[in-house]
């Protein structure tokens, strides 16, 4: 008898051992499989997933399987960023929520700043536009974009589609694709031409390089003055070592400044940082922003020539005040002739409108020497004519003419008839992509001419 129950303690004790090492595996295995989930799940999301591909985008009457590429490549950075887990947080859920609060409009497009009500930790920052044409040049734009912190969400096929950005290596962007659910390089898959905006969110985790600010900078050696922000532009000037210049614009690592009567980009890796502006003006292209008690008497302001110096462009109105309707806006740095003053606004004519801008975010120039014409309605142009193809109006054409008309075409904007001819390559009356492709014959002829003379 003692002998059996020695014998089935024996057996108990190994049954035991063999339960907890049983359960030991599981757990292992589990817990494998939780880490597998949280790092990796997330990149493989469709937005045709039967879990919330039938779910609806507001009132617009389509669904996720349909048009939810938006939703998903931003429910794919929240998890990316940290804000939140797989465990809690999918597409269907943020549709559920926009479409609860007012998160589309009526044919479902997103309204990117509404996401933040539900994630709190990520948010909206700005929508910006690649400056490069080439491959080399939208990588290294989106990389800087990621040093500085930023998740991001990019247009392709022509703004018909959007998905999130994983990381960038040199020239390779890879993606996280809502159509394919594949985790590859964005250049690989779609066409180049067709890749154009980008919507920038920081989350939990954004940390990356200290972002330059705007404010008076000298330069630590001598440094280029380039036509836009990366190496790859057209050296314009050479600004001496410890000069100083005011930055007015950032984008990355980069300052616009103007110098010696020119205004170009630098890179502020070679400046140092002396006084930071005291007035910040926000980057985001979506809203106008007005101080809210502080004006300045209108009295102070003069008939002239103005430049625009908000950083995401100033609106231009139907009359004097942010309640008239807005006809687009003027980029930062444009000129324009002020012949009329109420209060703080001034009236100009552009684009053949007749219109009004807030003179607060612009700086005046000099006085107009010239006879103002009395009808509102006409605005002088040089008399000089406008080349066909000459897209900037610098007297030549080069690739930055053929970057302008595929942007143009890709979202066009309000011209007048002058610059439309020089938009309109081939006459036909419509500027689309043949214009485009005519352009580019008139810059492979001029290549072919200065390399036969070589």
């Amino acid at each position: 008898m003692h002998r059996y129950l020695n014998f089935n303690n024996r057996t108990l004790a190994k049954t035991l051992v063999l339960v907890l090492v049983y359960l030991i595996a599981i757990s292992c295995i589990t817990s494998e499989a939780k880490t597998i989930y949280a790092t990796d799940y997330y990149k493989a999301w469709c937005q045709s997933d039967a879990e919330w591909g039938s779910v609806y985008l507001g009132k617009s009457g389509q669904n996720m399987s349909q048009i939810g590429c938006a939703v998903t490549a931003v429910a794919m950075l929240v998890v990316h960023s940290e804000s939140r887990s797989e465990s809690t947080f999918n597409p269907g859920i943020l549709c559920e929520y926009l479409s609860s609060n007012g998160g589309f409009d009526s044919r479902g497009n997103i309204y990117w700043g509404v996401v933040n009500g539900l994630v709190n930790e990520f948010t909206f920052e700005k929508s910006v536009t690649f400056s490069g044409t080439t491959q080399a040049q939208k990588a290294l734009e989106l990389h800087n974009y990621m040093l500085l912190g930023y998740y991001a969400v990019v247009s392709v096929k022509y703004s018909g589609h959007w998905v999130a950005i994983d990381s960038v290596n040199g020239n390779t962007v890879l993606m996280m694709d809502p159509a394919t659910n594949k985790n590859i390089n964005l250049f690989d898959t779609y066409d180049n031409d067709g890749i154009a905006h980008i919507k920038l969110f920081k989350g939990v985790a954004s940390t990356g390089a200290e972002q330059k600010k705007l404010g008076k900078y000298i330069t630590t050696s001598d440094l280029n003055l380039r036509i836009s922000s990366g190496t790859y532009y057209t050296k314009i000037d050479l600004i001496p070592e410890a000069t100083e210049v005011d930055v007015v614009n950032i984008s990355g690592n980069w300052g616009q400044v103007f110098y010696n009567g020119k205004s170009g980009w630098i890179c502020l890796d070679y400046a140092q940082l002396i006084s930071e502006t005291e007035t910040t003006v926000t980057t985001t292209v979506t809203t106008e922003t007005l101080p809210p008690t502080t004006t300045i008497p209108s009295t102070d302001y003069k008939y002239g020539e103005y430049r625009v110096t908000a950083n995401s462009g100033l609106y231009y109105r139907s009359g004097p005040g942010i309640s008239n309707t807005a006809y687009g806006i003027l980029p930062y740095g444009t000129l324009v002739n002020v012949k009329g003053i109420i209060n703080d606004w001034g009236n100009i004519s552009y684009n053949s409108y007749d219109a009004w801008i807030s003179l607060e975010y612009a700086e005046f120039i000099g006085a107009d020497e010239t006879t103002i014409t009395t009808e509102t309605t006409n605005e002088t142009y040089p008399a000089t004519p406008i080349i066909k193809g000459d897209i900037d109006s610098d007297g030549k054409i080069t690739i930055h003419d053929l970057s302008k008309l595929k942007r143009y075409i890709i979202n066009p904007y309000a011209i007048d008839d002058v610059l439309f001819n020089a938009f309109d390559l081939n006459s036909d009356g419509v500027i689309d992509l043949k214009d485009s492709k005519e352009l580019t014959k008139i810059l492979t002829c001029q290549q072919n001419k200065e390399g036969s003379t070589k």
